[in-house]
């Protein structure tokens, strides 16, 4: 068995990449370092990507297990020597090298019969080491299914474990842990404490060539804290607010509060499924980050989630067409911003997976898909007008030359801003003369974006 080290991070934290490198003997090319500059997307900023570049370079032969750093760790003395041990001893597990579930003493602890603990609630990816068999399967693995699965959720270790479960592999750590987190900051978290292991010395005195897994320790309270925090959400009528992005758009909703939810790769209807999922548990808006939104937004819509607070409605749908609020069963399309009662969103995303095939890949979208779940399902929806967003593409405006928003465009003169500046209620603007009115304003707004996005602002 023989192992080799990469370290991937931050240039703020090159001080101690640099410490670690030497320490272990590497060379440049074992070490990643990102650049502030280069962080320009959340995929950047977050390990994921700075992640399997590390595990997926070349494998020298001999090789059979890469560890793969992070840049805030410290390392026990000797911590080749016992990396050597610990594959010896166990070959064909992944291991979290910094022991999370243990950041206090615990009396479990005493009990176990060798060095080595399943991997219980808490994950790290701060220190991996896997056999790199696994690694090619693993990434594949990863982008086949973890932007369904965790959308919005940055991190890697999280999907580590999961592989491990979905595949059958035991996902270890130690006690003691070969690797100590210094990150009292995190680079993609908040903590309230810093996230340390308890156990980071006495290297010496357990038994290393003993193989036996200890089982996962659970800690009873904080399992019990989860469930209460759970059985609340259940409780959760209020309104939340999501954002579906690719993280290459620059988007702010301030003051409303939102949860970002992300498709980086480019995979709309797999990303879609998955935000459906991810917000089953709450009364959910779920946005496009190409927006404008009305003024008073949250007070505005909450006003009409209470009149109907237990249907499917649109605040935006077809831009070019008057129409007044209503139920209806289809069509449901121009999904920039719906609100979805709480339990609706896994049903329509699980109808969604069964109908997707069906669709021939040129007429495969997103909104297709799920007009066909509603139909399916019998979920009606209401189309609720004035529009309180307003559709805001600038990347389209600018590549028409800077020519105005047509008809065909998507956006709308059925804003409610516009309304309230013509002095307008909705039921009085379908006459030529208040259309023309709100055609002007219209165009107007988009003139002033267009000139503020060419300043930069």
């Amino acid at each position: 068995m023989k192992f080799d080290i990469k370290i991937y991070g931050i240039e703020e934290r090159s001080e101690n990449i640099l410490h670690n490198k030497e320490i272990l003997g590497l060379s440049d090319n074992d070490v990643f370092i990102t650049k502030r500059e280069d962080r320009k997307t959340p995929l950047d900023k977050w390990p994921y990507k700075a992640c399997k570049n590390a595990f997926t370079q070349p494998i020298p032969e001999g090789i059979t297990h890469r560890i793969v750093l992070q840049d805030d760790v410290e390392l026990a003395p000797n911590f080749k020597d016992y990396i050597q041990k610990v594959i010896t001893a166990r070959p064909n597990d992944i291991f979290m090298l910094t022991a999370l579930d243990f950041r206090e003493e615990i009396d479990y602890v005493k009990q176990l019969k060798s060095p080595y603990v399943a991997v219980g609630q808490f994950v790290s990816g701060c220190a991996l080491l896997i056999p790199v068999k696994y690694i090619n399967n693993i990434f594949t693995w990863f982008e086949k299914t973890y932007p369904q699965i965790w959308i919005g959720n940055p991190h890697e270790d999280t999907a580590f474990k999961f592989y491990c479960m979905q595949h059958g592999i035991n996902c270890s750590t130690t006690i003691p842990s070969l690797v100590q987190h210094l990150g009292d900051t995190s680079s993609i978290c908040n903590y309230e404490t810093p996230m340390r292991t308890y156990y980071f010395s006495d290297w010496d005195k357990v038994n290393w060539t003993n193989n036996y897994l200890n089982p996962a320790y659970i800690n009873k309270e904080k399992f019990k804290e989860y469930l209460i925090k759970e059985r609340s959400i259940s409780k959760d009528d209020s309104v939340h607010y999501f954002v579906r992005t690719t993280g290459e758009r620059n988007f702010d909703y301030y003051p409303l509060k939102t949860i970002s939810l992300y498709d980086y790769y480019h995979k709309p209807i797999d990303s879609f499924i998955g935000q459906l999922e991810s917000i089953n548990k709450y009364n959910s808006v779920l946005m496009e980050d190409d927006l404008i939104l009305c003024k008073n937004f949250q007070e505005e819509i909450e006003k009409v989630i209470a009149q109907y607070p237990n249907y499917i409605i649109q605040f935006f749908t077809d831009p070019g067409i008057y129409e007044s609020t209503f139920l209806r069963s289809w069509p449901f399309e121009w999904n920039q911003c719906t609100y979805y009662p709480k339990g609706v969103p896994a049903k329509i995303a699980k109808a969604m997976k069964t109908l997707r095939d069906k669709f021939p890949p040129n007429q495969r979208k997103y909104s297709q898909i799920e007009n066909a779940a509603l139909i399916s399902l019998k979920i009606p929806h209401i189309i609720y007008r004035p529009c309180l967003v307003q559709h805001n593409d600038m990347s389209s405006i600018l590549q028409s030359d800077d020519k105005m928003w047509t008809s065909f465009r998507h956006d709308t003169i059925w804003f409610k801003d516009y309304l309230d500046e013509a002095g307008l209620e909705y039921y009085e603007a379908y006459t030529p003369e208040n259309v023309k009115k709100l055609t002007d304003i219209r165009n107007k707004h988009v003139a002033q974006l267009v000139k503020e996005y060419k300043e930069g602002k």
